[in-house]
């Protein structure tokens, strides 16, 4: 019984310590790798409010949506234009959405 015990305690320990060198590791890769000089239009803060957080591979940053210039690492970059082209997408439809309200729309919406 006790070495069944040590067995399912050493493989889950050695589960954790793999996992936290490869965080380890991802974070020594992010911190050396080059950076991206970039800002966000304070014109977003109606929508998203003054900061906003972005994430690649766990790892967190949170940043002014004021204008002002922020370094971000390739991945960080990817990720916060992807939410940027997603609010972007979100303002076209309320945009496209508020053109139609109050119409009544008559028609054979099969064929549309």
């Amino acid at each position: 019984m006790a070495q069944d015990t040590f067995e399912l305690t050493s493989s889950l320990i050695k589960g954790v310590n793999d996992r936290e060198a490869k965080a380890t590791a991802n974070d020594k890769k992010l911190a050396h790798s080059k950076l991206i000089e970039t800002s966000i239009s304070p014109l977003y803060q109606r929508y998203i409010g003054s900061h906003i957080t972005i994430a690649y591979n766990g790892n967190f940053m949170k940043l002014p949506v004021d204008g002002s210039k922020v370094y971000l690492s390739k991945g960080h970059y990817d990720a916060l234009q992807k939410y940027i082209r997603h609010i972007d997408r979100n303002i076209k439809i309320s945009q496209q959405n508020s053109k139609f309200m109050g119409q009544q729309v008559t028609g054979d919406f099969r064929h549309i």
